[in-house]
């Protein structure tokens, strides 16, 4: 099972558009905060590419914006004009749910995590 939940800070304003077959696509950059070093010294972000379809509180977050994301991960890899191999990580998001500014909590929202944890009956767990 690929999954993955996480909060961070949006990179840009998200840029709209349609796809080829009209389904609206939404991508943003998410900077992952990884804390400090032993010596107290702040460790470089985590940068990822974050794109959902069709989904209207992706299509609100503005640059600075702290988001929490669901949805699954990929990674692409590929080689640069110089030749350098290069790789992205990217999240396709199956929900983006705005954090709020003074409590750090998720908004409540009809959209966004509502139904998250819940399992379909067709899925098989060993427990």
């Amino acid at each position: 099972m690929n999954s993955i939940m996480i909060t961070g800070t949006a990179g840009q304003d998200a840029e709209i558009r349609a796809t080829q077959t009209g389904k609206m696509l939404v991508r943003f950059s998410l900077a992952i905060y990884n804390g400090k070093d032993g010596q107290g010294e702040y460790k470089p972000s985590t940068w990822l590419q974050v794109v959902a379809f069709d989904n209207d509180l992706a299509q609100t977050v503005k640059k600075g914006d702290r988001v929490n994301i669901s949805g699954r991960l990929t990674g692409d890899v590929w080689n640069d004009k110089n030749g350098n191999k290069r790789e992205t990580w990217k999240v396709i998001a199956e929900a983006v749910l705005p954090v709020t500014k003074t409590t750090g909590s998720a908004v409540k929202s009809g959209n966004g995590f509502n139904g998250l944890g819940t399992q379909s009956e067709e899925c098989d767990l060993p427990f």
